[in-house]
């Protein structure tokens, strides 16, 4: 799993994990960001599945 900043292509931070989310559950996984991020940006994390790689634009709310 990686974060980026929206439309950016470095990462802010990274983290290797062999898990999965079955439909209708979450997961958390704490991740320590390289620089600060401001709570009014956003931020696409990019994260590998069955079916590809997949990267979404979230953003931030204070």
């Amino acid at each position: 799993m990686a974060v980026f900043p929206s439309g950016g292509k470095d990462v802010l931070a990274s983290r290797r994990i062999a898990a999965y989310v079955l439909p209708g559950s979450q997961r958390v996984w704490p991740m320590k960001m390289r620089i600060p991020v401001s709570l009014d940006s956003s931020l696409e994390p990019s994260i590998q599945s069955d079916r590809g790689a997949l990267r979404e634009k979230i953003v931030l709310e204070p």
